[in-house]
Parts: structure tokens; sequence; C-alpha cells
């Protein structure tokens, strides 16, 4: 993936894995297209994704003192929804909600409706 993601970066590669529904939508894939190459450059992506294949932050998650909503995206092709309920059991008074929702991009207005 990390090969995929450095060649395709900028051109839209991977709107189907974080929005299934918009793959086919030219103008989703435009907007997605646009949005990478003004995030970063194809060799910072992939840099920060390795990265973020080597954190670890199982043994810290009981130190979590703060109300925390677990949010997953039901068919996320990207993060297996385990995932998710592992850090819901393991951090104190966490609430996790399955969302229906196909697209991945997050929204402020997403967390105000379960407080």
């Amino acid at each position: 993936m990390l090969e995929r993601m450095e060649q395709g970066w900028g051109k839209g590669v991977l709107l189907s894995a974080f929005a299934q529904s918009l793959a086919n939508d030219a103008s989703a894939r435009e907007w997605w297209a646009r949005f990478q190459r003004q995030a970063s450059s194809p060799g910072a992506a992939v840099a920060v994704l390795r990265m973020d294949y080597e954190i670890d932050v199982r043994p810290i998650l009981s130190a979590i003192r703060v109300p925390t909503l677990i949010l997953h995206r039901t068919e996320d092709r990207m993060v297996p929804v385990e995932h998710a309920r592992y850090l819901a059991r393991h951090i104190p008074g966490a609430k996790y909600v399955d969302s229906p929702a196909r697209i991945t991009f997050s929204s402020p207005e997403i967390p105000r409706r379960f407080n």
C-alpha cells in the first residue's frame, strides 16, 4: 500500500478506501487529489503512514482520564472494527459507537451528536 500511495499521491489514490461510496465520483476524486497535493508531498505522506504503523498506544490507554468517544465506521476498509473496540475496552469510561457512515472523513459535528 505504501508504494501505491506514493505513486498515486496527488492523483486521488485511496479514495475508495476512505469513501467507498465516492470511488466513482469524478468531482470527489478531483477534490481528494487536490487535498492530497495541498496536504503534503508523496514522500511525506508515506513517512507519516510508516510512523503510524509503528505507534503502539496500548500501554498508556488506562492513563486516559478524559471523556472519550470511540466512533468507528462499521464498513471501514482501513481499520478493523476490533481495533476501535479494543480502545473502548481499555480507556476508562470510554463510549464506543458504531457509525453506519460509508465515508471516513470526519466532521466536527459528529462528536457533538453524542454529547
